[in-house]
């Protein structure tokens, strides 16, 4: 769907309006606020959110949100925020904890003492972890998960 100011009836409306607000009319100046809120609701500002949920301070905001969240389903203590978790992935190169592949953006928060088990959402609790580790630790613990890795 193209955008509402973009089609010719729109840009007849638009200015239509326009020029209702330039006489200082009051129904004009409401009017075309109402426009606006419906244009900017459409395109530009979708598309900058979507920019900026895949830069990576976003992706970090994105999983913190996430740890936070679980922790809080849980009923746990510790708040992580998106510049814990881009510390993180930064001083681990963003590379697994686990297996040292590179994640870039596919990394997985993973908690090395698991929210079943009791663990808290602490930046000493957590390390980056590829997808297929975190699938494959599962509940177990960081130790627990290494010594399973080594067999």
């Amino acid at each position: 769907m193209a955008e509402v100011w973009l089609t010719p009836r729109g840009k007849r409306e638009y200015n239509r309006l326009y020029q209702m607000i330039t006489r200082a009319t009051p129904e004009g100046r409401d009017q075309l606020q109402a426009y606006d809120r419906r244009r900017n609701r459409t395109g530009a500002r979708k598309a900058y959110k979507m920019a900026k949920e895949h830069t990576p301070i976003g992706i970090a905001a994105k999983k913190a949100r996430f740890a936070n969240s679980r922790s809080r389903q849980w009923g746990l203590s510790g708040v992580l925020s998106r510049y814990d978790v881009l510390a993180l992935v930064e001083s681990q190169n963003g590379q697994c904890w686990y297996c040292e592949n590179a994640c870039r953006e596919s990394y997985v928060i993973d908690h090395c003492f698991p929210f079943s088990r009791g663990g808290s959402n602490t930046l000493a609790n957590v390390v980056v972890a590829c997808m297929t580790c975190n699938n494959t630790k599962h509940t177990l613990t960081a130790e627990e998960f290494i010594l399973s890795l080594a067999k």
